[in-house]
């Protein structure tokens, strides 16, 4: 009877230790693939650059403020 304990008391933590080992792999793949789509997310957003305006002229009346004061 000692011997099938003594397989479960090796067996499980073994177990334990293989997925802790395949969480951390599942884990770090899952970040690999974020940090990926996260940069073509990036890449996309910078592509649609619209071109800037010139500054408008200042119109009259703000020039008429400007001496006022």
């Amino acid at each position: 009877m000692t011997a099938p304990s003594l397989d479960w008391q090796i067996l499980v933590p073994a177990i334990m230790i293989v997925a802790g080992f395949a969480l951390l792999l599942a884990g770090l793949i899952a970040r690999r693939r974020h940090m990926r789509a996260e940069e073509e997310q990036n890449e996309q957003w910078e592509q649609p650059r619209r071109p800037q305006m010139a500054p408008l002229p200042r119109l009259l009346s703000t020039a008429r403020a400007d001496h006022e004061e």
